[in-house]
């Protein structure tokens, strides 16, 4: 019969629980390791990354050696050490490009600051120009009535005689 061919034999169910063993055994990263992995892919995908590329690559290199202790199978506890300190690294160069993009918006406000209160001083200029300008009309306006009056004072009108 060939039915007993087909049934599995003792070392193959062996094989197959030693297979099974080592791969449900596989180690797994820290969670240290991968709170690093994920603090570095926030630092480099934000849009201020560009201002902390040294801090940025400082990251990843602290990144890569605790991914190398991992593979190695260092001891646990140098891996979490060389995770916190690629994550905080990360997090570092996520700050510094932040506070550089700050920087810049800060730099830009003031100088839209700067232009405003230009252009609002030179307006108010302008307008004090043309209310002097206004009020020396007025002066003047007055200056010529008040001679006007003078003259009809040196010039008396006729006096009107009563009936």
């Amino acid at each position: 019969m060939k039915w007993h061919r087909n049934v599995p034999s003792t070392r193959q169910w062996l094989a197959a629980a030693i297979v099974a063993l080592a791969s449900g055994c596989a180690s797994r990263p820290t969670p240290e390791l991968a709170a690093a992995r994920t603090a570095y892919a926030t630092a480099r995908s934000s849009r201020s990354s560009e201002l902390a590329r040294s801090d940025l690559y400082d990251a990843y290199a602290a990144l890569r050696l605790a991914e190398a202790a991992f593979d190695e199978d260092e001891p646990e506890a140098r891996e979490r050490h060389l995770a916190y300190v690629a994550r905080r690294k990360a997090e570092a160069a996520l700050m510094k490009g932040e506070l550089g993009r700050v920087e810049r918006q800060l730099a830009e406000a003031q100088r839209r600051l700067d232009t405003a209160a230009r252009r609002a001083t030179l307006r108010e200029l302008r307008e004090a120009r043309t209310r002097l300008e206004r009020e020396s009309k007025r002066f003047l306006l007055m200056e010529e009535r008040l001679r006007e009056e003078r003259k009809t004072w040196r010039d008396p009108p006729l006096a009107i005689q009563p009936r």
